[in-house]
């Protein structure tokens, strides 16, 4: 097998600094003082170093960003580098906090050779804004010490990796409990004088730990890994460097994350018509957001117009922290039509993008849809509902057609393909019957009886007509059992 290992060593300020929108001075703390865990090109300029204090680089730099580390939102990162990585390799392990280890050796055929599987991957990452380092080795173990130390050779060649890891120092090698210090006062200072002593005499001075940890360096002893499974759902999250008190801020790192997603959803052939973006704040809850399309979508560009005309009618309450990008609602991509290069399928193609604006501008339930609803009495076979629950992604097949039910709605456009009774029907119905007088009409078909309602106390007894009146228009109207006229609706 082969293992490929990718470190990345700073990985908080990268995640940071992903939010940025032009270069800023930026540190990442730890420890109590807090002490300078990594430092970004800008804040180096002026002399600020790792493992120097805050206050000092204060002192170098007063206008320096500094922001904790948060070994949580670390391991949520890798967790979201890991899912990009997955269409380079099935098998996949977490090395938190800064650690991906990749088996590569099954998908060399796929990728035409290890150089491009390496330059793909390091292409990867880089243009997410991320520093790693890459490494590969027959073990798990070997390729991570080459990568955490830099040292890593794009080779499959197994002895010139071997030379590789046992060129290394003891402290480079990463040995359990103080080993290496002890080795150091015996005179050992590289990993190959060490693998070169009896392992016998190696368990006796240092334990069975040590013995089995250069075993799986060498291979000798098995070392299982466990793979990480890449969730069914998408999720994001940008951290702010300062609080950010206008929504025109959040729009930048917004926009990265919409990528990214883009970027996933057409790795994975998938789309989505839901978001849900959450906005953090220091002492307020959480503001969340839902953004919902009436058609499904994987550009980023077009889900950016959305979140922006969204976004637009949103007080923010409190400065913002951070801002999260959460999809559950994922579908396959539709990428073929029977009638793909049909006018029809462009126009509804533009009247969902034009549902999907005016839902975010006005809000989910300003916008509605008429739709048939199965019952009899006419006045009641019509209801309004969101449309994005109704907008048929494709015109009407013959077989939505056919099964249509419900006396209301005609949504034939041949006669051909429409059965007898929807031919009759108006194609808009008034919402209450309006009485009219029989006189100067002619009555074109009927009667038709329609009895219903007896069930809810609503009954009705109709006897229904198609009507011309004498300026042309067609109506479809009905004697009551009364023996009232009343227009029930028009023909288009």
């Amino acid at each position: 097998m082969l293992w490929l290992y990718l470190d990345f060593p700073q990985l908080p300020l990268d995640h940071l600094m992903r939010g940025l929108e032009s270069p800023q001075p930026l540190v990442v703390v730890d420890g109590t003082p807090p002490l300078v865990k990594s430092v970004n090109h800008e804040a180096h300029k002026s002399g600020v170093a790792e493992g120097m204090s805050l206050s000092t680089a204060y002192c170098l730099l007063p206008e320096l960003n500094a922001a904790t580390y948060d070994p949580i939102q670390a391991t949520i990162t890798l967790e979201s580098l890991a899912a990009s990585a997955y269409q380079y390799a099935s098998h996949i392990t977490l090395y938190p906090p800064d650690g991906l280890l990749l088996e590569v050796g099954s998908m060399l055929k796929l990728f035409n050779g290890l150089n491009e599987l390496w330059n793909q991957l390091y292409a990867e990452f880089s243009n997410q804004g991320f520093t790693l380092y890459l490494a590969t080795a027959a073990t798990p173990i070997g390729a991570r010490l080459l990568a955490r130390n830099q040292q890593g050779l794009c080779s499959d060649n197994e002895s010139h990796i071997a030379t590789r890891i046992a060129g290394l120092t003891l402290h480079q090698a990463e040995l359990p409990n103080g080993t290496a210090e002890r080795c150091r006062r015996m005179g050992i200072k590289t990993l190959q004088q060490l693998i070169s002593l009896p392992l016998a005499e190696l368990t006796q001075r240092f334990g069975t730990e040590l013995t089995i940890y250069l075993n799986k360096i060498l291979g000798k002893a098995a070392d299982p890994q466990t793979p990480y499974q890449r969730p069914h759902s998408f999720f994001r999250r940008l951290d702010f460097v300062t609080e950010m008190e206008h929504i025109n801020g959040v729009l930048f790192p917004l926009q990265r994350l919409l990528q990214e997603l883009s970027d996933y959803l057409t790795r994975y052939q998938l789309a989505t018509d839901t978001l849900a973006i959450t906005l953090l704040h220091r002492e307020h809850s959480s503001t969340e957001i839902i953004i919902r399309s009436a058609q499904q979508e994987h550009h980023s560009e077009e889900l950016m117009l959305l979140c922006r005309l969204r976004l637009e009618r949103h007080t923010i309450p409190a400065p913002m922290l951070a801002i999260t990008l959460k999809v559950d609602q994922l579908t396959p991509l539709d990428v073929t039509s029977d009638d793909f290069f049909t006018e029809v399928t462009h126009q509804q193609s533009d009247l969902r993008q034009l549902m999907s604006k005016l839902q975010a501008r006005l809000g989910d339930h300003a916008i509605t849809q008429l739709m048939v609803n199965p019952e009899h009495r006419p006045e009641k076979a019509q209801m309004l509902l969101p449309t994005r629950q109704l907008l048929p992604a494709h015109p009407l097949s013959k077989k939505f057609k056919k099964n249509v039910s419900g006396p209301g709605l005609n949504t034939s456009s041949s006669p051909t393909d429409t059965p007898a009774w929807i031919a009759k029907r108006p194609l808009w119905l008034c919402s209450t019957p309006y009485p009219i007088t029989p006189h100067n009409l002619q009555f074109l078909t009927g009667p038709e009886r329609i009895s219903s309602g007896w069930w809810d106390q609503d009954a009705i007894l109709r006897d229904y007509y198609t009507i011309q009146f004498p300026h042309g228009a067609l109506g479809w109207g009905f004697r009551d059992a009364k023996g009232g006229w009343f227009l029930q609706g028009w023909f288009a």
